[in-house]
């Protein structure tokens, strides 16, 4: 019997289907040996290890009950089979090299598809120090599962597309997506519609870097999808973010940091409906865009936006487009600004465009924006709402600016010059003037002719508010002061 169990043993070995050496770990250096195991692995969360290269030459998957932590042991496992996996969002099916039903992290190495990489409706994990590469045009399509970003997806197409489910990518995580029409992540709702659950994705940290956006949602596919940004960098071609649906986008966080989103030739943000709120960060629009590519706001941009659907990529931090035409969702649209830099180099810092003042006839939808807070620096302008209802126009309750927004200030507001030659928009009320502190007495005894006139004007150092007091035979302080900054008009809307 026991001769019989070493030969059984040695068969076993020979064949590649070698038991794990614990419940914890496996470590394989076949293919043979890295499908055995997965199959006979412990459910209950276990690690393969790989010794070597492998080439898999068959789809993958990872069982629903399965927890696996696949060390690559600085080595690249590829994948060149494909599978189709079924899913509500799609009839017919999605590609994949790997499905994971259960729970699947990779670390320390390169796992890479010739084909679409990974579909996930449990948990996928790439811990940092892992790479997934894919040649196909998407890395990770995550059908309502969850996806954990730490280290790298460099994909020949796009990152990541969210069909509901979560995706959090974290500091020191990079999506790279920069062939063309790669996206970085692409957010929709469960079943590719406006009625089924959202997806969630936050954003902490890392960078995006793509050709197409950085971050998309869908007017027709995405209502109940939300997006929070805390930080990181976002790098795109045309627009970095486009937001066309009823979701949540959040920018920053509220003690006024935030991420740096640029677009080297579209806008940093671009929405048409839902929630923007900017707590800060560092928002840059058309950065390597030259003198022609200047776009101001004229009946044919604002035609433009109401006939055709998708963005435009006019080139600004921020651009507002609301009341569009017919197959947008008539959800309302709200942007509030509480801090943040916002630049231009060719076109505006905040462009808010409304395409129904021109053709009552288009979309009804209650729009909302104020600024609170901020810095705004645009070529053409830093501020533009022409193409705004008159009612709307006064959405500015505070910010700096490189010139006078005077059109667009709310009511009991005005501006101020800055130290620094900007503009600086505040309420009346903070520039009443103010009793200031006595300032300590100078003496001019025996020096009148010097320093002071005898009567009443001032030390030539001290400036206004400086007289002579006779009795005393002092320089004294008698003036008042409101602050710093002198006010440039005080006119109220």
């Amino acid at each position: 019997m026991k001769k019989l169990l070493m030969t059984l043993l040695a068969v076993l070995m020979v064949c590649g289907l070698m038991m794990p050496v614990s419940a914890e770990e496996v470590r394989v250096t076949t293919p043979d040996e890295f499908k055995a195991a997965i199959a006979e692995g412990a459910n209950e969360g276990f690690t393969i290890v790989l010794e070597n290269d492998l080439v898999i030459t068959e789809p993958v998957i990872i069982p629903l009950e399965k927890n696996i932590t696949l060390d690559l042991g600085g080595h690249t496992l590829t994948l060149s089979g494909t599978g189709t996996v079924k899913d509500e969002s799609k009839p017919e099916g999605y590609s994949y090299s790997l499905l994971t039903e259960g729970i699947l992290s990779i670390t320390n190495g390169t796992l890479t598809s010739t084909n679409n990489a990974i579909a996930v409706k449990g948990t996928f994990t790439i811990e940092t120090g892992a790479t997934l590469k894919t040649d196909g045009t998407l890395a990770i399509t995550n059908l309502g599962g969850k996806v954990e970003v730490w280290g790298i997806i460099d994909s020949a197409g796009s990152g990541i597309q969210t069909f509901g489910g979560e995706v959090n990518a974290y500091e020191g995580s990079e999506i790279v997506a920069t062939n063309n029409t790669g996206s970085g992540i692409d957010v929709f709702n469960r079943n590719y519609d406006n009625e089924s659950e959202g997806a969630i994705v936050v954003i902490h940290g890392g960078k995006i870097t793509s050709d197409y956006y950085a971050v998309s949602t869908n007017n027709q596919r995405s209502n109940a999808s939300n997006v929070t940004i805390y930080g990181g960098e976002l790098t795109s071609r045309i627009s970095a973010i486009y937001w066309p649906s009823a979701g949540e986008l959040i920018i920053g966080t509220e003690d006024g940091n935030g991420p740096k989103i640029i677009s080297k030739d579209g806008s940093g943000i671009e929405i048409c409906a839902g929630t923007l709120v900017v707590n800060g960060g560092y928002i840059v629009g058309g950065s390597e865009m030259s003198e022609t590519d200047s776009y101001p706001t004229d009946p044919q941009l604002v035609q433009g936006y109401r006939n055709n659907s998708g963005s435009g990529s006019p080139g600004d931090a921020i651009t507002i487009i609301s009341r569009r035409g017919a197959g947008y969702v008539n959800s309302p649209l709200s942007v509030t600004v509480n801090d943040g830099y916002f630049v231009s180099s060719k076109n505006y810092a905040l462009r808010n465009i409304n395409c129904n003042t021109e053709n009552e006839n288009q979309l009804n939808q209650e729009t909302t924006v104020k600024i609170n807070d901020g810095s705004f620096k645009g070529k053409i302008a830093d501020i533009d709402a022409q193409f705004v209802e008159e009612d709307e126009k006064s959405f500015i309750y505070g910010g700096t600016f490189t010139e006078e927004p005077i059109e667009y200030l709310a009511d009991g507001y005005i501006v101020i010059d800055g130290p620094d030659g900007t503009k600086i928009v505040v309420t009346i009320e903070s520039q009443e003037p103010v009793e200031e502190e006595a300032k300590p007495s100078i003496s001019c005894a025996g020096e009148k002719d010097k320093n002071c006139d005898g009567v009443i004007t001032c030390d030539e150092e001290k400036g206004e508010g400086w007289t002579w007091n006779n009795a005393k035979g002092v320089c004294e302080y008698t003036g008042t002061t409101s602050n710093t900054y002198t006010v440039v008009n005080t006119a109220v809307k």
